[in-house]
């Protein structure tokens, strides 16, 4: 039988001793790796859901604006535009227009907005080309589409007065409010200077919104795996 010496013996002991101590600090670096992990995490999810929320902030005001901006009385007057001398028509069009550009400069997001009266098929700004096929989206919601360039966006939303479909109507008019993806472009750049990752918008039946420094590999391939 082997015997051990005095030497061997606290060798053994002293093994003995650490391998609980390294498992325990295993153990402990593992879950400080989980802990630290669930943190960046949880703030990552916090910065996502501010960022969010301010975005449907902003957007839902654009909308807000609009249906405010529609009670203004001299819209109304509008309506009856062919009872108005040609002096007072003109007068009248370019108050309009100037309101319609004050309430676009308000917003730093630049929206585009219209006056279309379908029945005498006036617009204001004067001039400005109505989209026909927009008829079916006189729904107060918003819309988007390719704005002709990748990855760049309109988005309109279209509300009736009266609050309704007024395309068989005689009296009535629809404004629209036109926002650029570039907006939400400005946003992501913003979001991403002030914390790490490469942020984008995705909707799964049209593309993305990447922000301007985006790596299109990586979002390409996390655009696949959302796809799946």
């Amino acid at each position: 039988m082997m015997k051990f010496n005095s030497f061997q013996k606290l060798v053994f002991w002293i093994v003995a001793m650490l391998i609980p101590i390294l498992i325990l600090h295993s153990y402990s670096n593992r879950v400080s790796i989980r802990v630290v992990e669930n943190e960046i995490r949880s703030a990552t999810l916090n910065r996502l859901n501010f960022f969010a929320n301010q975005l449907e902030t902003t957007i839902d005001q654009l909308a807000l604006n609009s249906v405010t901006l529609m009670s203004d009385p001299d819209f109304s007057l509008l309506k009856n535009l062919d009872m108005m001398k040609a002096s007072e028509r003109a007068a009248m069009i370019k108050k309009t227009d100037e309101k319609l550009r004050l309430q676009s400069v308000a917003s730093n997001w630049d929206p585009k907005i219209m006056l279309v009266f379908p029945q005498n098929g006036l617009s204001i700004p004067y001039g400005s080309l109505h989209d026909p096929t927009s008829a079916n989206a006189v729904d107060a919601t918003w819309h988007y589409r390719q704005s002709g360039a990748k990855n760049q966006y309109d988005f309109s939303i279209s509300i009736a007065d009266p609050l309704k479909k007024i395309y068989n109507s005689d009296k009535g008019f629809i404004m629209t409010t036109t926002f650029s993806s570039t907006n939400l472009v400005r946003m992501l750049d913003e979001f991403k200077s002030q914390s790490r990752g490469d942020p984008f918008l995705y909707a799964a039946d049209s593309g993305i919104i990447p922000n301007s420094t985006s790596e299109a590999a990586l979002v390409a391939e996390l655009v696949e795996q959302l796809r799946g």
